[in-house]
């Protein structure tokens, strides 16, 4: 398949978030053609929602306990069972969506890692395979919600919301170009200094 490469706008607000607390005896504690387009300045959005939360982090560890990884808790070690996440809006309604990394060898692959997007209910949005953070927020919009650019080896991969999720895959999603000089806001980045790490 050719690969479609575009120069997007970025806007990106990078966010991270930590906790103590969950339910069953858990416990969290920090441990092709191109089609060019004109480069805006970063709008002014909700997505400046920063914060270190404890009970955040709390109910993510619940969420991931009860719920989401329910099925898989009797197969992790105790060194598996750990998360980092970020806070964003990527809809601009006012409310929380979180991402949250599950970087360990019962969730990465050769091809990356998974990653979950949760909304302010801990319920799940997206669940992302074969994945790397950081996960780049565009200007440019899918039904309402901010496109995901998402790194995949040396290519960047555009992620666009169909009106309920976003692709999980990003290895088949179109590639795209960003500008490495621009004001690039990313979502889980190491470079922006350390990242908490959170047990469940």
């Amino acid at each position: 398949m050719k690969a479609h490469h575009f120069i997007l706008p970025i806007f990106f607000a990078s966010l991270v978030a930590c906790s103590t607390g969950s339910e069953k005896e858990t416990q969290t504690e920090v441990v092709s053609d191109s089609e060019e387009m004109q480069v805006e300045e970063p709008s002014e959005t909700a997505l400046s929602l920063n914060g270190m939360d404890e009970a955040e982090a709390s109910r993510i560890s619940e969420a991931l306990v009860n719920v989401l990884l329910a099925e898989d808790i009797e197969y992790l070690a105790p060194e598996q069972r750990r998360f980092r996440f970020a806070v964003c809006d990527l809809n601009d309604d006012g409310n929380r969506e979180y991402l949250v990394e599950l970087r360990n060898s019962y969730f990465c692959g050769s091809g990356g890692c998974t990653y979950l997007l949760l909304n302010e209910d801990m319920a799940e949005i997206t669940r992302f395979t074969v994945s790397y953070a950081p996960f780049v927020i565009s200007n440019e919009k899918s039904a309402g919600w901010r496109d995901l650019i998402i790194p995949q080896g040396s290519a960047y991969h555009v992620m666009k919301f169909d009106g309920s999720t976003y692709p999980g895959n990003p290895s088949v999603e179109p590639q795209v170009q960003i500008d490495e000089n621009g004001e690039l806001v990313k979502l889980l980045d190491e470079d922006s200094g350390t990242l908490p790490e959170f047990t469940f």
